[in-house]
C-alpha cells in the first residue's frame, strides 16, 4: 500500500458512520501494519488533566497487549512531556536516552525500544497523544515518517475532537429541555401549520395531556374555539412581517376542558434549521410564579492539506482532500498562489489574519473563509508549519472545516437571543450552582427581585442566598434540597422569603433541578429560577384575615376561635399554660333590635365590639360567637383577673351612650368566665370549657343580669 492510500484509508475511515471505538480500532490496525509498528496506543486525559490512561491499543503479532497496566499514570511521572509536545509538536526516543528510560518507567513497558510520541489536541489544548512503538531489538520506528504519523496522528485527533463535541451538544441540549422543564410557564413550538413540535413539561402537567396526544396535535387545538381566530389573526400578522411579536390575553384548555387564563406571546423564528411558531404562554391563575447555550455541533472532514513555497507562495502540491473540497484540479492549482485562485477573499478582518498566516512561521487554528471553485464559501480552522520540501523552504498548510460549526454558531446566537427574550418575557431571575464548590452566576433580575444589582451583591456565592433567605424558609429549602439530591424529587421546589434591600421581607418560588451527577451519584451542577411571588402571598394574606374575621365587628368569628382553643388546650395537656374564657352575652339586644332597627342593632354591635377591644390586651383573642353573644381568650391569667377586667369593662359600657340616627342607647351585659386549671387535662375538651362559662353566663342572666360569675 502507498502512502497516499494509506492516508486515503484513514481519512475514508473517519468518514464513515460505524462506532467510533471500531473507526478507531480500524484505523490504527491500517497504520499499524503498514508502519510495521509493534504496538500503537491512544491516550487520554483525565478531566483534571492530571494523569492520562490508554484508551484504545493495537498490538502487531507476538506483541503482548498491556492496556490494563498503562491506566492513571500521573503526568508527574511523565516530567514536561506536554511542554515538548506543544513546543516541538512530537517526541522521538529510543536508545539509553534520559527522556526514554523516563517514559519507559512510567509506562512500564522494559520492551519498547524505541518510540514516537504525538498531541492529541482538543480545543488548542494537549488533552492525550498516540505513542507509537517499537519493541525489541528487530522492530525500531523508521525515523524517515514523522509526516505521515503526524499526518494520520491529526486526523485521528480530529475524529476524537469530534466525538466530544458530541457528547457536549447531548450536554447541551439535556441541559437546555431541563431549563424549559423547570418553568411554569408553557412552551410550544410548532412547524408552519401549526402541527406541535415540541411542549414542555408544564403544558403536559397542567393541561394533562401525554407527550403522544400533544405530538398529534395543532397548537390551536389547545385553546378555546372562540379565542382561536385571534391567535391566527396575530400569527398572520407575523407571517406578513406587520409586527415581530403579538401579546395575546387567552386561554389554555386542558384535556379534561379545563381553562387556564394565560397571557400569550408569539413570534416567529427557526427550529432545528426550519421555520417555526413559538408561543409561551404564561399562567395568570397564579400570577407572579414563576438555550442554555447550546455548543457549537459540527463534524470535521478529513483535513485537506497544502503545500507552497515559503517565498513566492505558489503551490508546489495538495492532496486529495484539498482538491475534494475546493473543487479545482491539480493542474489548476500547482503554480499558482491563492490570490490567482480567487480562495481568500472578504473583509479587513480576515485579510488581516491571512495576512498573520504567511508572514509567520508557525500558526495554529485561524478561522478563515475559503471560496471554492464553484462559487461555495466554506469556513476552516487554518495551521501552517515551515518544513523543507525537496530542498526548498515551504509552509504546509492544514484546514479543519467549520463550516457547520460556524453556521451553528450563529444558529446558537439567535437560539441565545430567543432564551433571553423568554427569560426577560417572565421576568425570572436564574441560578446555576455548583454544588460541590458553592459558586453561583445569578442573572441581573436575581438580584432586582431583592432590590439589588449584580455589582453590589458580588462577589456571589451560595453564601449570598444563604445570607438574604429568611432563617426558617433557609432550614425547608435545605430539606427540600436535601431530598432532591437524594432523588425523592424530580425537582426542588421551595416558596421563601428573601430579605429585600429596603429591609422587607419579598416571597419567591425557588425551583431548579440538578443536571449534572459526579461519579458516586453526588450532585454536581445545578440550574433553577426565581420568581416574584410577593403580591401573590400578600393576597393569600388578606384572603386568610378575610375568612377568618366577622365581617361586622372585625372580631375573629366562631370557626377560628374555635381552631385557636383546640391549639390552647393541647399546649395546657403538654405544659399546663393557664388561660380563661369569657362569654359575654349583652342584655336586652332584642329590644334594640324590635325598637330602633336592626341596622341600630348593628351600629351597637360594632360599637360594643370596638370598645372590647381598647380594654383587653392586643395578644387576647377577642370572637363574636354569635348574634350579640361574644367570647375572649385570656392568655397566662387568672380567672380572677379577667374578672377585673371585666368588671372595668362594664363599668365603662354603663356609663357609655351609643348614639345612632338620634337614638341614644346605653347597654350592659352579662358574663360567665371559667379557667384552664379548673378542667381535669385528661379529658378536658373545648366544648366542655366553653360549656362551664357559657353555664356561668346563664346563672348570671338568670340572677338579675348586668353582672360577671365565676364559679358554679
Amino acid at each position: 500500500m502507498r502512502r497516499s492510500e494509506l492516508i486515503s484509508k484513514i481519512r475514508s475511515i473517519s468518514r464513515n458512520n460505524d462506532t467510533f471505538d471500531g473507526n478507531i480500532q480500524s484505523a490504527l490496525s491500517h497504520i499499524g501494519s503498514y508502519a510495521g509498528h509493534s504496538r500503537i496506543q491512544v491516550f487520554f486525559d483525565n478531566q483534571e488533566g492530571s494523569a492520562t490512561s490508554v484508551a484504545y491499543e493495537w498490538c502487531n503479532d507476538g506483541i503482548s497487549p498491556c492496556i490494563d497496566r498503562m491506566q492513571n499514570i500521573p503526568y508527574k511521572k511523565l516530567p514536561s512531556i506536554k511542554s515538548i509536545l506543544s513546543a516541538e509538536g512530537h517526541i522521538h526516543s529510543g536508545g539509553d536516552d534520559a527522556l526514554h528510560k523516563k517514559i519507559i518507567a512510567a509506562f512500564k513497558a522494559k520492551d519498547i525500544s524505541s518510540l514516537a510520541i504525538y498531541p492529541i489536541y482538543t480545543k488548542e489544548s494537549i488533552t492525550g497523544f498516540i505513542c507509537f512503538a517499537g519493541c525489541g531489538k528487530t522492530r525500531k520506528l523508521e525515523k524517515s515518517k514523522p509526516d505521515l504519523l503526524k499526518t494520520v496522528t491529526e486526523i485521528l485527533s480530529a475524529m476524537c475532537e469530534r466525538r466530544i463535541d458530541h457528547e457536549r451538544l447531548s450536554t447541551a441540549i439535556r441541559n437546555y429541555e431541563a431549563f424549559f422543564n423547570t418553568m411554569d410557564e408553557f412552551i410550544l413550538i410548532g412547524d408552519p401549520r401549526g402541527n406541535i413540535l415540541y411542549a414542555n413539561d408544564a403544558v403536559k402537567s397542567k393541561l394533562g395531556y401525554s407527550s403522544e396526544e400533544l405530538s398529534a396535535m395543532r397548537i390551536m387545538d389547545l385553546h378555546p374555539k372562540e379565542s382561536r381566530k385571534t391567535a391566527v389573526r396575530s400569527i398572520q400578522g407575523l407571517r406578513d412581517k406587520k409586527t415581530d411579536r403579538c401579546v395575546l390575553k387567552l386561554e389554555l384548555e386542558g384535556n379534561k376542558r379545563q381553562r387556564i387564563p394565560v397571557e400569550t406571546r408569539i413570534w416567529l423564528g427557526n427550529w432545528n434549521r426550519q421555520e417555526c411558531i413559538f408561543e409561551l404562554s404564561k399562567d395568570l391563575s397564579r400570577e407572579h410564579e414563576s438555550l442554555q447555550e447550546f455548543t457549537k455541533l459540527f463534524e470535521n472532514n478529513p483535513a485537506p492539506m497544502a503545500i507552497t513555497n515559503f517565498t513566492d507562495r505558489k503551490y508546489i502540491d495538495v492532496n486529495e482532500a484539498f482538491i475534494d473540497k475546493f473543487g479545482y484540479s491539480k493542474d489548476e492549482i500547482l503554480g499558482k498562489t491563492a490570490d490567482e485562485l480567487g480562495l481568500f477573499e472578504g473583509t479587513v478582518d480576515q485579510k488581516q489574519a491571512l495576512q498573520e498566516i504567511r508572514s509567520s512561521e508557525k500558526t495554529k487554528n485561524i478561522e478563515l473563509q475559503v471560496k471554492c471553485k464553484r462559487g461555495k464559501i466554506l469556513t476552516g480552522l487554518f495551521s501552517k508549519e515551515t518544513i523543507e520540501y525537496h530542498g526548498i523552504k515551504s509552509a504546509l498548510g492544514v484546514m479543519v472545516d467549520i463550516t457547520e460549526q460556524y453556521a451553528l454558531r450563529k444558529e446558537l446566537d439567535n437560539k441565545r437571543r430567543r432564551l433571553n427574550n423568554i427569560i426577560e418575557a417572565t421576568r425570572l431571575g436564574t441560578w446555576e450552582w455548583n454544588v460541590k464548590t458553592g459558586e453561583t452566576i445569578f442573572n441581573e433580575r436575581w438580584a432586582e427581585i431583592v432590590g439589588y444589582t449584580l455589582e453590589e451583591l458580588s462577589p456571589v456565592s451560595i453564601k449570598t442566598w444563604e445570607k438574604l433567605a429568611h432563617p426558617e424558609d433557609l432550614q425547608r429549602s435545605t430539606e427540600l434540597l436535601q431530598k432532591h439530591f437524594e432523588r425523592e424529587t424530580d425537582y426542588y421546589n421551595c416558596e421563601a422569603r428573601m430579605k429585600h434591600k429596603n429591609g422587607n421581607w419579598v416571597w419567591v418560588r425557588d425551583r431548579g433541578k440538578v443536571i449534572e451527577w459526579d461519579r458516586d451519584g453526588n450532585p454536581q451542577l445545578m440550574f433553577g429560577t426565581h420568581a416574584d411571588i410577593t403580591e401573590r402571598k400578600e393576597m393569600e394574606g388578606k384572603i386568610r384575615e378575610l375568612s377568618i374575621r366577622d365581617s361586622l365587628t372585625n372580631a375573629y368569628n366562631r370557626r377560628y376561635i374555635m381552631e385557636r382553643l383546640k391549639a390552647l388546650i393541647s399546649e395546657y395537656v403538654r405544659k399546663r399554660n393557664s388561660f380563661t374564657i369569657s362569654m359575654i352575652d349583652i342584655d336586652h339586644f332584642k329590644r334594640v333590635n324590635d325598637t330602633y332597627g336592626h341596622q341600630t342593632g348593628d351600629s351597637v354591635l360594632t360599637h360594643f365590639t370596638s370598645v372590647l377591644f381598647k380594654n383587653f390586651r392586643s395578644y387576647d383573642l377577642i370572637g363574636r360567637y354569635g348574634g350579640e353573644e361574644f367570647i375572649v381568650i385570656s392568655m397566662n391569667v387568672t380567672k380572677e383577673q379577667t374578672q377585673s377586667i371585666i368588671e372595668r369593662f362594664k363599668k365603662l359600657c354603663e356609663n357609655t351612650t351609643f348614639v345612632h340616627e338620634g337614638h341614644e342607647i346605653t347597654t350592659t351585659f352579662s358574663c360567665g368566665i371559667t379557667e384552664s386549671n379548673e378542667h381535669d387535662a385528661s379529658t378536658v375538651t373545648a366544648e366542655n370549657i366553653i360549656e362551664t362559662a357559657d353555664r356561668r353566663l346563664y346563672e348570671a342572666k338568670n340572677t338579675g343580669r348586668d353582672r360577671v360569675v365565676i364559679s358554679d
